[in-house]
């Protein structure tokens, strides 16, 4: 009861951070008027979107996972070398 209480009643607060998006590249054409799916209202600091071969499962196997794998390493590093250069 406390989940669906917390489901119901939980409102997520804008976060003005970096947000990197991954969708798959096959996405149902519904969304073709949002390409940021819904997160635009909730994620209003640097956006960046990456599209990822495969449908929905497919995205996490190979060859297709190393897309995601490696654009969130160098986003990670990104950030690591911003966060320093600020110190």
């Amino acid at each position: 009861k406390i989940l669906i209480h917390c489901f119901y009643c939980y409102q997520p607060a804008p976060y003005a951070g970096r947000t990197l998006l991954f969708r798959h590249a096959s996405r149902p054409k519904r969304n073709a008027e949002d390409p940021l799916l819904g997160w635009g209202g909730l994620c209003i600091g640097e956006f960046e979107i990456c599209d990822v071969p495969g449908n929905h499962k497919e995205i996490f196997v190979e060859p297709n996972v190393r897309v995601m794998a490696d654009k969130l390493s160098k986003s990670l590093q990104d950030v690591h070398q911003d966060a320093c250069q600020k110190v």
